[in-house]
């Protein structure tokens, strides 16, 4: 059911506004929930996409609300967590996932102050403890911070300076080529500054000092990461030279509601890998009305492809650092996985067969015509016809 309805509300901004209201009212915010829960399904993020309809920041802020069948694949992807952190999370869509399988701590970073009551509402409502936390990942600069404790049926909620360490499982859908300062600071002293026109790989960075040394990340990103030059170029033979990339995994395109742009799966290890899991996973897809999807048989088969680095022809490979240093650290995925179809061999008997029966065709016919025009009487056409039956002769 949707969650206007169940609320009697025409408009998302009035949910939005309501919640910021009672939100760390525990009697109000409970009634409230309560109210909401008993006809809702906890498994799937129920308000990302009505928010995202009506309310999304698109052009401002490059937001995509992740759909629930990628949601799926980050978490098939991963070794079963203790605890997840979600980066730039939007409304939560990406941590349900892992709740809806079990992972109770969860740790979720927002800048938006649109969607940050929502993803507060999200986290709290399914009764997690961990921490929800305001800030610019750009810069780094803590805005706000809330603990959450699991209670009897929902997280109690308490404004407090956050504490969280680094983590062993992180999960990212960042906005896609967001421009930022493209001022440096402590994160990229092992690394180039990615340039100011598309900070993909600020985030890539900004994961790898939040992870624990054997921890694992997955980042959704624009293809152009593989292969950009310059700045990203110099932080991609980084990440290879040290070994942090562990798996490409190329989507199909038209997997969102509001861009049809073609995403790769980045995945990430801080541990040593002597070749990267490179996966072409286009063909896995299933159209649906207006958007391409993976079915829950395709998530699977994609995810156990992975976890076991299994190599299927024109579909995936492992990819030695030798080749992809050989190929300048060019990480694209048609460098490495033959997708195309050899064409089909042509049958010379069959078409000589067929050749000689088209002139024998042209030949009867010719024959005909000439019969037809040699009974042709009047005064000027013999000669004409002369001539023409000497080019069939």
């Amino acid at each position: 059911m949707d969650i206007r309805e169940i609320l009697g509300i025409s408009e998302m901004y009035e949910f939005i506004r309501y919640l910021k209201d009672i939100i760390f009212d525990k009697q109000r915010r409970e009634e409230y929930f309560n109210k909401i829960i008993e006809d809702i399904d906890l498994r799937t993020d129920f308000i990302r996409d009505v928010f995202q309809a009506e309310a999304a920041q698109r052009k401002q802020m490059k937001q995509d609300y992740t759909p629930d069948c990628i949601c799926n694949l980050f978490y098939e992807l991963s070794t079963t967590p203790a605890a997840v952190l979600d980066e730039c999370a939007g409304t939560g869509s990406l941590a349900i996932s892992y709740i809806a399988n079990g992972v109770k701590n969860v740790i979720c970073i927002e800048k938006s102050e649109t969607v940050f009551p929502l993803l507060l509402f999200n986290m709290s409502i399914r009764n997690v403890t961990g921490w929800v936390i305001k800030e610019d990942i750009t810069t780094r600069e803590l805005l706000e911070a809330y603990r959450l404790e699991a209670g009897t049926r929902y997280s109690d909620i308490a404004k407090l300076e956050p504490n969280i360490g680094r983590t062993q499982t992180i999960i990212s859908n960042p906005p896609y080529s967001l421009p930022w300062s493209g001022i440096g600071d402590w994160r990229f002293r092992k690394y180039a500054v990615p340039p100011k026109s598309k900070g993909d790989y600020l985030f890539i960075i900004d994961i790898l000092t939040r992870l624990k040394e054997g921890g694992e990340a997955f980042v959704l990103l624009p293809h152009g990461v593989l292969f950009r030059g310059n700045q990203e170029l110099a932080i991609r033979r980084s990440l290879i030279e040290k070994r942090y990339i562990h798996g490409i995994i190329g989507l199909p395109d038209n997997m969102f509601l509001n861009t049809s742009i073609p995403t790769v799966m980045i995945c990430l290890k801080k541990a040593d890998t002597e070749s990267v899991y490179i996966m072409d996973a286009t063909k896995y897809a299933t159209k649906k009305a207006k958007v391409n999807e993976l079915d829950g048989e395709a998530v699977h088969e994609i995810a156990k492809n992975y976890k076991n680095r299994i190599e299927k022809a024109k579909i995936s490979r492992l990819v030695s650092i030798e080749e992809i240093q050989a190929n300048q650290y060019n990480l694209n995925i048609p460098r490495y996985i033959d997708t195309t179809e050899p064409e089909e061999q042509v049958d010379i008997r069959k078409l000589t067969a067929q050749m000689q029966e088209t002139d024998e065709e042209i030949r009867k016919t010719e024959r005909e015509l000439a019969g037809m025009m040699r009974q042709l009487v009047g005064d000027g056409y013999q000669s004409d016809i002369a001539e023409v039956l000497k080019l069939w002769s």
